[in-house]
């Protein structure tokens, strides 16, 4: 089965936008088990790491693995589906020598057994956008995420 990609323009540069990304606030809260508690989505920043979605509380759900972690430049993950089958999810960064940088998306590793779940995916170049207006107006210096 083909893997989704998607490439959006960004007006930041890829280390500010890479930074923004695995901050994980515009991270949608209807993707998870409780929208009205969903904080943000932690990506550890670590090959290893966990990748978890974080609700007022306390509580996280286990939702991947980090596979890939290179700062700045290219993050790469598992992520958990209804299924119970995981996908995996590849966002690269490449500053453009005019300025700003492109994300490379990519969500592949679909199977027989996990493409009911699909659907829910096919909206990622609606939510990269909402990802892109939020990486031109976050304040944040570039920086590690907490785990």
């Amino acid at each position: 089965m083909s893997d989704i990609e998607v490439t959006v323009p960004l007006a930041a540069d890829a280390a500010h936008a890479f930074s923004v990304y695995v901050a994980g606030l515009w991270w949608p809260p209807a993707w998870s088990e409780d929208p009205e508690r969903f904080e943000r989505l932690v990506l550890q920043p670590r090959v290893g790491g966990r990748v978890l979605a974080r609700y007022t509380g306390g509580r996280e759900d286990d939702w991947g693995e980090v596979l890939d972690y290179q700062p700045g430049r290219r993050l790469q993950h598992t992520y958990a589906h209804a299924s119970g089958v995981p996908s995996l999810i590849t966002a690269e960064f490449v500053d453009r020598d005019e300025g700003g940088s492109d994300l490379h998306f990519r969500h592949g590793g679909w199977t027989a057994e996990n493409d009911q779940d699909r659907p829910m995916a096919a909206v990622w170049a609606d939510q990269l956008d909402v990802f892109a207006e939020m990486s031109e107006r976050d304040p944040r210096p570039p920086r590690t995420p907490p785990d």
